[in-house]
């Protein structure tokens, strides 16, 4: 078997490091449902977590949302489970999660989200998908923006893959995130991530400040030499 990954990015600029950056302790996710948990990384919390699973037949796994553990990164969080569909016509596994995220007071909002996940194929019928809905949560008649990853068609060796950048449709401060987890006859799932970022305004203003520096250098060159 050959481990491959894949990454979907709504991200205007995704750094892949940060997304595996190694995340605090993990918690399930029933855990985080049954006591109405959260979790909160510098500018976001994550909230009113809701886990389903549906399965044919029942042994393939996760056979719990127990089973599902959760766990912060710098800009997001990670889901880990032994997601596996044995092989068979007819056998599947579809998980549904779905979570609130909010950015926190003060902080800015954002307008794009990145998806990654690991997956293999044992089969070659085998097949994997994600697929990311994104609402406001505000507003759940409000669509923001959706995107799916399948595997194998997005895994390709070797490394990571960046798949084109979909941003969400308007930045907003709270959104309601839908993912569902299908695999179906051998396919296998152990993580994915999902990460938020926005630009730092104090970046951009660096970077400008850094090219009006650059070019006022080269002014004052310039006019020294025509002197």
């Amino acid at each position: 078997m050959i481990q491959k990954w894949a990454v979907a990015t709504a991200v205007t600029a995704v750094t892949v490091l940060g997304a595996l950056a190694a995340p605090a302790s993990a918690i399930s996710l029933a855990d985080l449902e049954n006591d109405g948990g959260t979790l909160e990384t510098t500018d976001k919390i994550f909230s009113d977590f809701t886990c389903l699973i549906s399965s044919d037949p029942t042994t393939n796994t996760p056979t719990s949302c127990e089973d599902v553990e959760v766990s912060l990164l710098a800009n997001g969080l990670k889901f880990e489970s032994d997601f596996f569909a044995a092989e068979g016509a007819s056998s599947f596994i579809d998980v549904l999660i779905q979570y609130t995220v909010m950015a926190k007071p003060g902080t800015s909002p954002f307008n794009s989200i990145g998806l990654a996940f690991d997956g293999e194929v044992t089969n070659p019928d085998g097949f994997a998908s994600i697929t990311e809905t994104v609402v406001d949560a505000n507003d759940v008649n409000k669509f923001l923006g959706s995107l799916t990853v399948t595997a194998p068609d997005d895994l390709s060796d070797p490394g990571f893959e960046l798949n084109q950048d979909v941003p969400l449709s308007e930045s907003v401060t709270k959104a309601l995130v839908t993912k569902d987890i299908f695999l179906t006859d051998g396919a296998r799932i152990s993580m994915i991530t999902q990460t938020y970022q926005v630009p730092e305004p104090g970046t951009i203003a660096g970077l400008v400040g850094l090219g009006s520096l650059g070019i006022g250098s080269i002014l004052k060159r310039q006019r020294q030499k025509d002197s």
